[in-house]
């Protein structure tokens, strides 16, 4: 029988967070698709975009082989477990606060809606990508959290280079509604 532990039990509930939040995210973005597509906007398809998403969903299973592989090496220091925590709840509490200022213009796809200010209020004040930044912040504190260097590693070079080639081809999005006046 397993014995559940307390890191176990911590990286359950994790992991369940993680799962959850995912789940929830789909009725969401189909709502808000029918939303934008009724609205006239135009749907841009990028395979950066479906890499950066494939990839968020990846980290998880990534860091708990390499977890599971490399568990004995070494104890985890408390700190880092907390550190990692907080950028865990950080990550997703920054991804559901940009979530909820976008409200119906949010979804998983790209599109471009002419007509449609920009939004500059809520964590959109402070940065120009916050639910991307927050997925990356908690993937990577995932990885710190199971001390798994390597996919942390390969995470964060892969979700660099993708979000690259994201916020360009968004960047003409935004050049477009620069002009009109800001949400908020």
């Amino acid at each position: 029988m397993l014995e559940i532990t307390n890191d176990r039990l911590v990286v359950l509930v994790l992991l369940t967070a993680f799962i959850l939040t995912r789940v929830a995210e789909l009725p969401l973005h189909r709502a808000n698709k029918r939303f934008l597509e009724f609205a006239g906007a135009e749907k841009q398809f990028s395979w950066a975009l479906v890499g950066f998403y494939v990839l968020s969903l990846l980290v998880i299973p990534a860091a708990l082989i390499e977890n599971y592989y490399r568990h004995h090496l070494s104890e985890p220091l408390a700190w880092t477990r907390l550190l990692a925590i907080q950028l865990i709840f950080g990550g997703l509490l920054l991804r559901i606060w940009a979530v909820k200022t976008l409200g119906p213009m949010w979804t998983l796809e790209m599109f471009f809606v002419s007509g449609f200010p920009l939004v500059k209020s809520g964590p959109y004040r402070l940065l120009k990508h916050p639910e991307y930044f927050g997925r990356l912040v908690e993937g990577f504190g995932i990885c710190l959290f199971l001390q798994a260097k390597i996919s942390a590693l390969a995470f964060v070079l892969g979700a660099a280079g993708l979000l690259m080639e994201i916020v360009h081809k968004e960047a003409r999005q935004i050049k477009a509604l620069a002009d009109l006046e800001p949400i908020g």
